[in-house]
């Protein structure tokens, strides 16, 4: 059997000559690793082996009138989780294990313990056993409900993502099948721009499982774009127009993508590569197009889209999806929340994100209705109240950071009451306390924590929350879905037993096809079971099964950085962060000169201490009683709420940032400045207005002031609203330039731009 060592090799040599030196203690030896790398109130050795073969314990009379009969043991070692002992008794062999039970979930020490007699037995009678080429030896006990869990399997419909959404147009030609503020459309008219389209595509020669880029803002042009796409036999690739210039031509050149569809607002404003077909999808007069001898032609193993995610080389992952494995995961989803045409959706998902394959054809193929928020309240939670209280929306599906924004709105309106049926939250962890908020708004609503990847078809498991129990640590992962599996494997790809954290694999009928036109990656994360043979693909996720059958999740294998040569989980960091009774949530970072770690910190909304150098000097003293200096962060930054992404995520890469230009409140405070100059005098208004503050200085940073992403919302709106200034500012703007000098150089920067497209567009008239 193969066993790896936590401990550096030089540690390994150095304490193998110890041991060779019979007057130098194991306690010594943990001691001198402990100095060499600097681990304090740790188990430096969990597991110790203890032997006492060779020492008989009974079995003579001089022994037993000596020690008398041995009839119960116990070790107290504070720093060892595990005491192994060995003995002799009676001419039999004695195996005892003193363990740390608290640390341990329950059962799971009876299940270790049971595994490794079940494996001495085998090796006691099996001689073969000794030379079996096996990486692990141990049987695994109890996998029954795993392999349960793993054996739902039922009928994939010979069906495509379109040839699904025409039945649906074919049987409610007149209900409402998409809702914007701009206008409604029927499934009848949805089949009718959806065709024409279609058939101008088909008419610029796109094939089947070429790409055809949609590059748009939110609005109902997307859906008729992703429809129409799929029509004309060919797969769509979301792209996101605030993306640079530089990133679309990119990801345009790398999808050999020839054809576009866009809006007349977003092509006005982009600079598209040469040799492109540019097609405003508001601006073509369906009417006036013969479609008589317009047909589909895709079929269930066709692409049907392809997903870009950023990658570890710079280059991002185009993820290819195939109709049969969206349908799969669309319609087990909708039979098992009972989705059909009353039903309502709020798309809050970037079309660049695949929950929004659910927001589109989970709801369009069931019939029911999609409502688009307004692009440019997007992340409004206002907007979202007025949308479901208008519309009577039914279907919520984000990330949880989006619902917590939500409920946190609301909870200035307790009494508000929404008309939510089913509640779907993945991509993200989501908070213990969240399912109780919903409940005060929504008492019959059906709450489901989904998880899976892009690569294997929006979702691969589903885990209903009803109740959140005592000794959680997370909402559970849950099961797999239909014709879907979950693995927990070790570096080995051994079954890891229940309990035994291991590596994430997603198997069965949602798997992608690959990476477009990246071969190399698509070998290095979809791979063969060694055993079964069947395809796999790697999550880069780590999670561990309950004896139920559950998965629980545990966070990113990557996640592990090194600082000063040592190696550190920043979850472990976060997690001793959150036990701090002050703490609602914390994320934990790498300085950007890799020189130390950097927090920042939710309080809980009960907490008396608001002081940023209180809190850091509370939680620095805290920390340095519980982790080695290496891993308490140097400065811990105190926010409202953290920083989110486009999909709604915890921004890491904008709170490294943050933290950067951040010096710590323990740090002398500088000398402030007053806002300079007309502009800046008005955006330091604004901020004092939505912030709640006075005397916001031109330096002042927009979350030490209490910002957050609703409030960064307000503050982006009212400065697109204000005349004079440009009126298509991000909210991403603040986020990179948080303080009141900085956003008001980047908008004279682009005021300025813009007189001077004015003036040149003047001067082309006169000509």
């Amino acid at each position: 059997m193969g066993i790896t060592s936590p401990y550096p090799r030089e540690n390994i040599i150095a304490g193998n000559y110890i041991l060779a030196d019979p007057y130098y203690s194991g306690v010594e030896l943990e001691r001198e690793i402990s100095k060499k790398q600097e681990i304090r109130n740790a188990a430096i050795m969990p597991i110790v082996f203890t032997s006492g073969l060779g020492i008989k314990q009974g079995g003579s009379n001089e022994q037993e009138e000596y020690f008398g009969e041995m009839v119960y043991g116990l070790s107290q070692t504070p720093q060892v989780w595990i005491d192994h002992q060995v003995t002799e008794q009676n001419e039999c062999l004695v195996l005892t294990w003193d363990a740390v039970q608290d640390i341990f979930p329950a059962g799971v020490l009876d299940e270790m313990f049971a595994a490794y007699i079940s494996l001495l037995e085998v090796l006691s009678t099996e001689q073969e056993a000794w030379n079996r080429e096996s990486n692990s030896l141990v049987q695994i006990p109890n996998m029954e409900n795993r392999e349960l869990a793993n054996s739902v399997n039922g009928k994939i419909p010979d069906e495509t993502l379109i040839s699904l959404v025409e039945k649906s147009m074919k049987e409610n030609p007149e209900r409402i099948a998409i809702i914007n503020n701009e206008r409604k459309l029927s499934y009848g008219e949805l089949e009718r721009y959806s065709t024409g389209i279609g058939h101008i595509l088909q008419r610029e020669n796109v094939e089947r499982n070429s790409l055809v880029a949609i590059v748009m803002e939110k609005g109902w042009e997307q859906i008729v774009a992703a429809i129409s796409i799929l029509k004309a036999g060919a797969a769509y690739l979301p792209i996101d127009p605030s993306f640079p210039e530089e990133r679309v031509h990119l990801l345009l050149k790398n999808a050999s993508v020839k054809v576009v569809l866009t809006q007349e607002k977003v092509n006005r404003e982009v600079n598209w590569p040469e040799d492109t077909t540019i097609i405003c999808v508001d601006g073509v007069d369906v009417e006036s197009i013969d479609t008589t001898d317009f047909e589909s032609i895709a079929t269930g193993n066709d692409l049907a889209y392809v997903i870009y995610t950023s990658g570890s080389t710079g280059m991002p992952k185009g993820v290819m999806i195939e109709h049969r494995a969206a349908v799969n995961t669309i319609i087990d989803v909708n039979e098992r929340f009972a989705v059909g045409k009353d039903d309502k959706c709020i798309a809050l998902s970037n079309l660049n994100f695949d929950l929004s394959v659910y927001d589109i054809f989970g709801l369009l193929i069931a019939g029911g209705t999609v409502v688009i928020p307004d692009a440019k309240q997007v992340k409004e939670p206002q907007h979202w109240l007025e949308i479901m209280q208008e519309n009577k929306i039914t279907v919520w599906n984000s990330v949880p950071a989006f619902m917590q924004m939500f409920m946190e709105f609301l909870s200035t309106k307790p009494d508000t009451k929404l008309p939510l049926r089913v509640v779907i939250m993945s991509g993200d962890w989501i908070p213990m306390e969240l399912p109780e908020m919903i409940k005060m708004h929504s008492e019959s609503v059906r709450m489901i924590s989904m998880g899976g990847a892009t690569e294997a078809s929006i979702w691969s498991n589903y885990y209903e929350v009803e109740s959140v129990k005592d000794g959680w640590t997370s909402i559970p992962y849950g099961k797999p879905l239909t014709n879907q599996k979950f693995y927990v494997l070790d570096q080995e790809m051994n079954d890891c037993p229940n309990w035994v954290a291991g590596r994430l694999f997603i198997a069965g009928e949602g798997l992608a096809r690959g990476y477009w036109k990246d071969r190399k990656r698509t070998e290095e994360r979809f791979i063969n079971h060694p055993v079964t043979h069947e395809r796999l693909y790697y999550t880069g996720d780590l999670g561990r099964y309950w004896p139920d059958g559950n998965i629980e999740f545990l966070g990113r294998e990557d996640t592990q950085v090194k600082v000063r040569g040592h190696r550190i989980e920043l979850g472990e960091a976060e997690n001793v962060l959150l036990t701090h009774e002050l703490i609602k949530s914390a994320v934990v970072v790498v300085e950007e000169d890799k020189s130390g770690l950097a927090a920042a910190v939710v309080l809980n909304e009960d907490s008396d201490c608001c002081d940023n150098k209180n809190v850091e000097k509370i939680l620095h003293e805290y920390l340095g009683k519980k982790l080695p200096e290496y891993m308490v962060p140097g400065k811990i930054l105190v926010m409202e709420q953290l920083p989110l992404s486009v999909n709604g995520k915890v921004d890491r890469k904008a709170l490294r940032k943050i933290l950067g230009g951040y010096q710590g409140q323990i740090s002398e405070e500088k000398k402030k400045e007053a806002p300079q100059g007309e502009l800046e005098v008005k955006i330091a208004a604004i901020w004092e207005r939505v912030l709640g503050t006075k005397e916001i200085s031109r330096d002042d940073d927009f979350f030490m002031c209490g910002g957050d992403s609703l409030k960064a919302v307000k503050i982006i709106s009212e400065l697109n609203a204000t005349e004079g200034l440009p009126n298509d500012l991000a909210i991403q703007t603040l986020f990179a330039l948080p303080t009141v000098a900085l956003l008001a150089e980047q908008i004279e920067k682009l005021v300025s731009l813009l007189d001077v497209e004015e003036n040149t567009e003047y001067e082309e008239g006169v000509l």
